[in-house]
């Protein structure tokens, strides 16, 4: 069950339950590996449910073989890898294509890990050469940062079988090489860090196969002996003992890798005599050999794999019935920006709307491409985007996060024209970044699908060359307020966010104004503060759907510029600004009056780019 567009429903939750009715995700990744040309930084994916060849999800950071990989339904997490060695860990979303992040480092600088499983909150893995390694490392999904300690395991080894096995409170790892192969298997509690303890044994001392797990048996496929292994072989996850066979694989496999979901366990690539292209898969709940399932982008062995379906997950677990975590529910993002010091800040703060001083610290923005400073940021109901900036010079970048785990952004994809001062405002759909300086001002008008990663496309023009121009919207139109070209403007523009065209005139703000804040419900767009030419404390607004002059609603807390503005359907804020300030207002959207005190910002900040998953572009007109 997905509650992504819909309220929380305890008694459907209950009755899919005791149904065992859930549904798991049913996307599985493999990343990087050795071919026979080398190694790659290729990811590359699989619907697990449809048998079929594998497409392109987007490039590792480094190319590199013997990656370790975890999963949860949201989360894929790429771990270190070997030629050459690196330890860094990396993450991407399973629903959007793309390249990865950074998430941190694995405490454990040695390579060929194995393991690979987890539950909805914590992954895990183990070992490394040379050594070898009994070290165990976890991270949890929901955060960045370097990996942590677990516990070791009973003997030291690498190359252990690799893939999601156990089920959610009990993780497996099993054969591998201590200095001479291995046929160990132990176990682990997920949620507990803690050493391995003795599980039973493997058939024969195995290394560098593939596992997978339904929700009560994990299966273990193929292998060197020094034979290349055809076996698959089971243990009920739950008990403890050794091994029994139970089916064969297509061919005698080594240096492959794991995904499953409930019902379907699959072995990718891995060595055959020569790296091999081969995808399989055998239904766990079945007895049967394994059968063809399609084939990898090219033949490829030592691939990580990820899978958001594994029996390591209890589905719907995900999303907590708690109003803060839902989507639409309110919550708004200061990301980076300009604060005393150091300067560019990386910081992410969430702020939800409706209740007077929550703020909380949420993660950090990636540290190259996407610049902290005069961005312009566009969102929907799950994800935010964040585009251009300054960092000494124009960035082009394009930058997302999920609004559902607090962390760093990923790579979108590249603004038509480098710049910062842009403005910038949404629809569930589209967003849209008009003007912006590089330092000259421009007319450029450019547009995303915000579900797709891509480039920006050309949408139009503004009027005028501008920049420090601030922007809101309604789901029909995109209203742009003031600016610089090069004084100030008090002139409003506005663009239909489903078509591509130029900007039209509006009418006129109540004083020329840049640097300003803007947010917006359904009807009402709110203009707040900025530069006239000194600090202004003004609202004014106006009705989105017709044209005409703006209207004054009252005064904000402050005068300040290079402030944010964010929104639901019926609370507007004005957050932060230069001079720096922690300060957050707020206003009742659809009456008039002066703004009241919020709260205040964790750090304080300007310039930075603001958005909510909750804003009038996104609501029922």
């Amino acid at each position: 069950m997905s509650n992504s567009n819909s309220v929380w429903n305890i008694r459907e939750s209950y009755r899919k339950a005791m149904a065992n009715d859930w549904s798991r995700g049913q996307r599985g990744i493999f990343a990087g590996g050795g071919t026979p040309s080398g190694v790659t930084n290729v990811m590359q994916y699989i619907t697990m449910s449809t048998a079929g060849n594998a497409a392109d999800f987007g490039d590792l950071s480094v190319a590199r073989q013997g990656v370790v990989g975890v999963g949860n339904e949201i989360r894929a997490v790429a771990v270190a890898g070997a030629d050459p060695d690196i330890n860094t860990i990396e993450y991407t979303y399973f629903s959007s294509l793309g390249n990865t992040a950074d998430f941190g480092d694995d405490q454990n600088s040695l390579q060929w890990k194995g393991g690979g499983f987890g539950n909805n909150t914590r992954g895990v893995w183990g070992g490394g050469y040379p050594g070898p390694s009994n070290v165990i490392s976890y991270i949890t999904f929901a955060s960045v940062g370097n990996s942590i300690d677990f516990g070791d395991l009973t003997a030291a080894r690498y190359g252990t079988f690799k893939g999601p096995s156990g089920d959610p409170t009990r993780g497996l790892f099993a054969g591998g090489n201590t200095g001479s192969k291995s046929d160990i298997i132990e176990y682990v509690t997920i949620a507990s860090a803690g050493n391995g303890t003795d599980f039973g044994n493997l058939n024969a001392a195995t290394q560098t196969g593939m596992q997978a797990n339904n929700s009560t048996t994990t299966f273990f496929g193929g292998g060197s002996t020094p034979s290349n292994l055809a076996t698959i072989q089971i243990v009920t996850t739950q008990t403890l003992g050794n091994t029994t066979g139970w089916a064969d694989l297509t061919a005698g496999t080594t240096n492959s890798n794991g995904l499953s979901n409930s019902q379907r366990g699959i072995s990718g690539g891995g060595n055959t005599g020569s790296e091999s292209n081969v995808i399989e898969s055998f239904e766990m709940n079945s007895q049967g050999n394994a059968v063809d399932f399609g084939d990898l982008t090219a033949a490829t062995q030592l691939l990580g794999s990820m899978s958001q379906g594994h029996a390591g997950l209890t589905p719907g677990e995900m999303q907590r019935p708690s109003a803060d975590f839902m989507t639409g529910s309110g919550r708004g993002f200061v990301m980076a920006g300009e604060n005393p010091s150091p300067g560019t800040s990386t910081q992410v703060q969430m702020i939800y709307i409706p209740t007077l001083g929550a703020v909380s610290d949420w993660g950090n923005i990636e540290s190259s491409g996407t610049r902290g400073l005069a961005n312009g940021s566009v969102s929907n109901s799950t994800r935010g985007i964040m585009a251009g900036g300054y960092s000494g010079a124009a960035a082009n970048k394009i930058s997302s996060n999920y609004f559902a785990s607090a962390g760093n952004n990923a790579d979108f994809g590249d603004l038509t024209v480098a710049r910062f001062y842009l403005g910038s405002c949404s629809s569930t759909t589209r967003g849209i970044f008009a003007g912006g300086s590089t330092p000259t001002s421009q007319n450029v008008i450019d547009y995303i699908t915000i579900a797709s990663e891509g480039d920006a496309t050309d949408f139009g023009d503004m009027p005028s060359s501008i920049d420090e121009v601030t922007a809101t919207s309604s789901p029909v139109r995109g209203v742009m307020f003031g600016g610089q070209d090069p004084s100030k403007t008090n002139e409003i523009n506005y663009v239909t966010i489903a078509s591509t065209g130029n900007a039209a005139d509006f009418g006129d703000l109540t004083e020329s104004v840049s640097d300003s804040g803007a947010c917006s419900s359904s009807t009402r767009g709110l203009r707040m503060g900025g530069e006239a030419p000194s600090n202004t404390n003004v609202i004014d607004y106006v009705t989105i759907a017709s044209t005409g002059n703006a209207v004054d609603f009252g005064d904000m807390t402050i005068s300040t510029r290079q402030l944010g503005g964010m929104s639901t359907e019926t609370r507007g804020l004005h957050v932060g600004g230069f001079p720096f300030t922690d300060t957050i207002g707020y206003v009742t959207i659809a009456s008039t009056g002066n703004a009241a005190d919020y709260g205040d910002l964790v750090a304080t900040v300007g310039a930075s780019s603001y958005s909510s998953d909750s804003h009038g572009g996104l609501q029922s007109s």
